[in-house]
C-alpha cells in the first residue's frame, strides 16, 4: 500500500481485481514522514519499477478492538478505482489453521533483522518464506521467530499468512503486530484469524466473487 505521496506503508493481498485485503491499523495514520495522507493506493511491483493503482474506498472489519495490548479483528479492505491486473488469492473457509502447520508469509517490509527503511533495497521488495504456526486462538494466529529463517517486520503489516488446502493456497490470517523491536529473535507475530465469523462474513459480503478454500 502507499499513501497519497507514494510512501509505502503496508502489504496486502488481492482478493479480486478491485479489492485488497490488509490491516485496519494501516489506515489509521494522518501523516507519514511529515506528509499528510491524502489517499491510498496499491503499489504493484518492486520499488523503482512499480506502478500505482489508486483506491477509492476503505471498508473496516467489524469489531475492531484493543485488549491486553493486542488488536482484535484488525483487517481492512481497500477498493481500487480500476482493476489491478494481477493474480488473486482465496481466503481459508473450509477449516481452521492448525498449530504446527507451515504458513507462508509474504510482504514488502524490512528484510534484515534490526534494519530500517533507509537501507536502500532493504525495503519495498517482495519477499516470502515459511513460518510454523505456533498457536491458534479463535481470534488470532501466532508465529515465533527463532532467529533463523524468515520473519515478518515493519511494512509487512496487512500481508497474509497462507496455508495449503489440498494443494491450493488460501489466506488464513493478516499480519497485525509483532512483539520485539527490530523484529529480532523471540519476536511473536500476531495475525488476525480470518476464521472469526464477523471477519469472514464481512469479507465474503463485501468482495463480490471472492474465492474461498
Amino acid at each position: 500500500f502507499s499513501n497519497g505521496m507514494g510512501a509505502a506503508i503496508c502489504s496486502g493481498s488481492m482478493l479480486s481485481q478491485t479489492w485488497v485485503l490488509s490491516a485496519t491499523h494501516c489506515f489509521a495514520m494522518d501523516e507519514i514522514g511529515g506528509y499528510q495522507v491524502v489517499g491510498y493506493g496499491v503499489q504493484i511491483g518492486d520499488a523503482g519499477s512499480e506502478r500505482i493503482v489508486e483506491g477509492n474506498g476503505v471498508s473496516i472489519a467489524p469489531g475492531l478492538a484493543l485488549s491486553n495490548g493486542r488488536l482484535f479483528n484488525d483487517a481492512a479492505l481497500l477498493r481500487l478505482a480500476e482493476p489491478a491486473g494481477v493474480g488473486t488469492l482465496p481466503v481459508l473457509g473450509s477449516r481452521d489453521p492448525l498449530v504446527g502447520e507451515t504458513g507462508f508469509v509474504y510482504g514488502y517490509g524490512l528484510r534484515r533483522t534490526g534494519s530500517n527503511a533507509t537501507d536502500g533495497n532493504d525495503f519495498e521488495k517482495l519477499e516470502g518464506g515459511e513460518m510454523e504456526i505456533a498457536n491458534v486462538t479463535p481470534n488470532h494466529i501466532f508465529t515465533v521467530y527463532s532467529g533463523s529463517g524468515v520473519n515478518v517486520c515493519n511494512g509487512d503489516s496487512g500481508g497474509p499468512i497462507v496455508v495449503d488446502v489440498n494443494g491450493e493456497p488460501a489466506i488464513a490470517g493478516v499480519v497485525s503486530m509483532g512483539s520485539v523491536e527490530g523484529c529480532q529473535e523471540g519476536d511473536v507475530t500476531t495475525f488476525t484469524n480470518l476464521q472469526v465469523p464477523a471477519v469472514f462474513n464481512w469479507i465474503t459480503d463485501t468482495v463480490p466473487g471472492v474465492g474461498v478454500k
